[in-house]
């Protein structure tokens, strides 16, 4: 069956390490499945996790939440979500931070959601890739930066996961900066399009985290 007569859906979950760790790990993920699935004497779960940690998205913090976000194309009979490290030691990404007096990484988790996403696309796309949208995750303020190729009148729209557009702004120039915060926005995971004399320039994803 190809991709895309499959359902597409959004998962994302928060992670705050806990103060006793002394290790961090980027090898966060999680697996859906149709039953639910277990392990035994903290063995690992031999399962492939459908959600998968970026390595860019370092989850190092003890006093902050941070979120870890990825898309999948679902089966139709996922009914658990289990979320952890599903790598050996061997081949997870780890780091020694200290602090704390547990030689591992033990993460609080919060705020697991799945969301279909089928009505619209959540990976970049559009014409311009000289346009970018950074840093993203944002802890409050973003920079869209670049013009798309007929360099008419540019704006962004910003929605929220039910498709609901929540903030409209124009871009007067190559690099403007816009604070989110001061608009009203929380932490959460939004989409955006920037769109250049009504047409869509460039569309994606945009991850605000404050907390």
């Amino acid at each position: 069956m190809t991709p895309w007569t499959l359902e597409k859906y959004l998962v994302s979950f928060w992670v705050s390490l806990s103060d006793n760790s002394n290790y961090i790990t980027g090898s966060l993920g999680a697996h859906l499945s149709s039953i639910p699935i277990s392990g035994v004497n903290c063995a690992i779960l031999p399962f492939v996790p459908q959600i998968l940690n970026p390595q860019s998205n370092i989850l190092n913090s003890k006093s902050n939440w941070q979120c870890v976000v990825d898309t999948f194309y679902a089966s139709g009979a996922e009914l658990y979500l289990t979320i952890g490290n599903f790598n050996p030691d061997s081949t997870s990404d780890t780091a020694y931070v200290g602090g704390g007096f547990i030689d591992g990484a033990h993460y609080y988790i919060d705020d697991v959601s799945v969301i279909d996403i089928g009505w619209v696309g959540i990976e970049e796309t559009g014409d311009s890739p000289h346009i970018h949208i950074f840093p993203n995750p944002s802890t409050g303020t973003i920079t869209v930066d670049g013009e798309p190729a007929n360099k008419g009148k540019r704006y962004l729209e910003i929605y929220d996961v039910l498709g609901n557009k929540i903030l409209t702004t124009v871009l007067v120039n190559k690099e403007t900066q816009i604070n989110l915060l001061q608009s009203g926005l929380r932490s959460r995971i939004y989409f955006y399009n920037i769109k250049s004399e009504g047409n869509v320039a460039k569309s994606g994803k945009l991850i605000l985290s404050t907390e």
